[in-house]
């Protein structure tokens, strides 16, 4: 048999996913799971988003190939969505993506040459490592943990910048903590970043909508507008409008790399499906009040499992973004349960998927051992099922090394 390319051997599948795909097949065969593992908004998207789609149905777009940079309707949309965002963009400064990980694909296929660095902050994305690898770049998680709330420092920043460095990757709020950066923070990341004319900026904002408690959505750009010849913006409509099934994404950035990524598209899967983008499009331009509702139903939840964190006896910064909570389970790190050995989050997430029925994400995931992301976009009554069933493993837990 012929052999498959050595690429492959390389290539890392999403543990998120396989996590997700175990507690479903669990659920199939009528076991009880509460599943926590997945980041699925839970939220129906406003209704001018259905018009649209049933609108596009009824045309006949679907007959011809599309525009592999995006269709002007949804280009339109996004540079006016970006506007009122304080960010001014030419449409040749535009490209539509197959969702969140297109855009980040494309760039790191436009970006990366063999042995080229990019540095990120870690906890990250899970995703990010893959695809880094996969386009032949080298990741370099700088750790951030639990007493520093999970935040990058500029003078982690600036100590791991090097001549092999060709970008930083920013992501704001995170996913997997929930944290989001204050002015003062993303300013003086933009700082050290000025001292880097030759390091590419990618900004990862798709959680941009979601944020709580009174606070704001700073961003680079904001703080230093001068990085705009060299900073990308990354966005969707997975997240922010509840629609990860339409694979929307979108960038801006430099023209000189954004005319490049249609030839990449041109040359394999060509264009996006014209109902999604012109639902996109609907969602960018139309009304954003129906986030009011959403963002109090998301802070319901994550106080309940913030509740839940501190009955556990876990350290975990409060999340004031996107809908995860990600304690850090250290304390139990080389501990047992029923004989079980807990040295690690896979360890511990295999436990609670087992033995308490809840489906976690362990920290390892995200480059941060020890530690477990929660999702907390499911209905209430769900998650608080959730909760107290970690409550009473962890209890029991601790209560097992006391003995």
């Amino acid at each position: 048999m012929p052999n498959f390319a050595d690429l492959m051997n390389s290539f890392e599948p999403s543990g998120i996913v396989e996590i997700n795909n175990t507690a479903t097949a669990m659920k199939a065969d009528c076991i009880d799971v509460v599943n926590l593992s997945i980041g699925v908004p839970n939220f129906s998207p406003p209704s001018h988003a259905y018009d649209a789609g049933k609108a596009a149905v009824d045309s006949d777009i679907g007959l011809k190939y599309l525009n592999s940079k995006g269709q002007p309707e949804l280009l339109d949309a996004f540079k006016n969505r970006l506007e009122k965002d304080g960010f001014s963009y030419d449409l040749n400064e535009l490209c539509i993506t197959m969702g969140g990980k297109g855009a980040l694909y494309l760039l790191f296929r436009a970006l990366l040459d063999e042995g080229d660095e990019v540095v990120y902050g870690a906890p990250y994305w899970s995703s990010y490592r893959g695809m880094i690898k996969f386009c032949g770049g080298v990741p370099t998680d700088l750790p951030c943990s639990s007493a520093q709330h999970y935040k990058l420092t500029p003078e982690q920043l600036d100590a791991a910048i090097n001549e092999k460095t060709k970008i930083f990757l920013f992501n704001n709020p995170s996913n997997p903590t929930g944290m989001v950066y204050t002015e003062n923070e993303v300013a003086a990341l933009a700082d050290v970043m000025k001292k880097y004319p030759n390091v590419w900026i990618l900004s990862d904002d798709i959680y941009d909508k979601l944020i709580y408690d009174g606070e704001k959505f700073h961003h680079l750009l904001h703080s230093a507008p001068e990085l705009k010849d060299r900073l990308f913006i990354m966005q969707s409509v997975s997240k922010n409008y509840g629609l990860p099934g339409l694979r929307i994404g979108g960038i801006a950035g430099p023209e000189k790399v954004l005319k490049l990524l249609p030839k990449i598209v041109g040359q394999t899967y060509m264009n996006i499906p014209n109902i999604s983008q012109q639902i996109a499009a609907s969602v960018f331009s139309g009304d954003h009040s129906f986030l009011t509702e959403v963002k109090d139903n998301f802070v319901s939840r994550r106080n309940i499992a913030m509740h839940a964190m501190e009955a556990c006896g876990l350290t975990c910064p409060m999340p004031s973004g996107a809908f995860y909570v990600f304690p850090d389970a250290g304390v139990y790190m080389g501990t047992s349960y029923k004989g079980t050995p807990i040295n690690n989050g896979y360890d511990l997430c295999k436990l609670l998927l087992e033995e308490a029925h809840v489906a976690t994400v362990p920290g390892e995931e995200f480059g941060a051992a020890g530690c477990f992301r929660i999702s907390y976009a499911c209905p209430e009554a769900e998650l608080q099922k959730g909760m107290d069933r970690l409550v009473g493993f962890f209890k029991e837990l601790k209560q097992s090394q006391v003995a």
